[in-house]
């Protein structure tokens, strides 16, 4: 049997939102340390690599990569903490994020500027942030402030219909308080080939493959990992039932033990 997961939202409270003390979130991370220990573990994460790694300084803890690692949503995929397929960049995602950071400086309290990894440490995002990968650029904005918020996701609505919405050097994916903007060939957690990513030790006529996540992309994974491997794959939501899902489990500490208990 083989476990691919979700990490942020699945097995691990999310560093935005989630509000998670230093301590809880250490012992999450712990957990999870463990889990990367198990053979035929596999992840797959939105996270970009310095992000990855700053799951564990963050909570003091020594950076472990599980036997398989998808980075980026898919686009870069590693062995053992080794680089052994990475897609590109797509260079029009940089050029877009520069255009739309400079009209957001207009306004000094959308925190432009503000460490991304310093609001992730606290649990408590507050201000916009972007994170810049291969295939996919993400944007979020998050604001105590009601009236912030919803200025921020106007500035940010209209220089998409403004600029790019006619383009087709982009893809769009709208979120409440997200946008992502995607190479136009690439879909979340779905370019990857499972023989390839598992390696020889997966056997497609005799492996069970079982796959957690709660969020959209991870429903795309669910049907990827499905469509490959119809009769032996397993999809389980964490928090809220997502499209192809088997079972839900309740939360990131119930889905931490199903999956150690699966691999032990």
């Amino acid at each position: 049997m083989w476990v691919i997961s979700d990490i942020d939202g699945t097995l691990i409270p999310h560093p935005y939102f989630s509000g998670l003390d230093a301590k809880s979130r250490k012992n999450y991370v712990q957990s999870y340390a463990e889990l990367c220990e198990l053979p035929r573990f596999a992840v797959m994460t939105g996270r970009m690599k310095e992000g990855y790694k700053r799951l564990f300084v963050d909570s003091d803890s020594e950076v472990v990569f599980p036997e398989k690692l998808g980075l980026e949503f898919g686009s870069q995929e590693y062995n053992q903490g080794q680089l052994i397929k990475g897609a590109a960049a797509y260079s029009p995602l940089s050029t877009f994020v520069m255009a739309l950071e400079a009209e957001l400086r207009k306004e000094p309290r959308f925190l432009v500027d503000s460490n991304l990894f310093d609001r992730m440490k606290t649990g408590k995002m507050n201000g916009f942030v972007r994170e810049l990968k291969h295939q996919i650029v993400q944007i979020e904005w998050y604001f105590e402030d009601e009236s912030l918020k919803n200025s921020c996701t106007k500035v940010v609505r209209h220089f998409l219909n403004d600029n790019l919405l006619n383009s087709l050097d982009f893809r769009f994916q709208f979120f409440e308080n997200r946008i992502d903007l995607l190479q136009p060939s690439f879909v979340p957690k779905s370019g990857f080939d499972l023989q390839t990513f598992l390696g020889p030790a997966f056997d497609p006529t005799t492996s069970l493959v079982v796959a957690l996540g709660d969020e959209l992309y991870d429903s795309y994974m669910f049907r990827h990992l499905k469509n490959s491997n119809p009769d032996r794959v397993f999809c389980v939501s964490v928090g809220h039932e997502l499209e192809g899902s088997d079972h839900v489990l309740k939360n990131e500490k119930e889905a931490l033990e199903f999956v150690k208990s699966l691999l032990n």
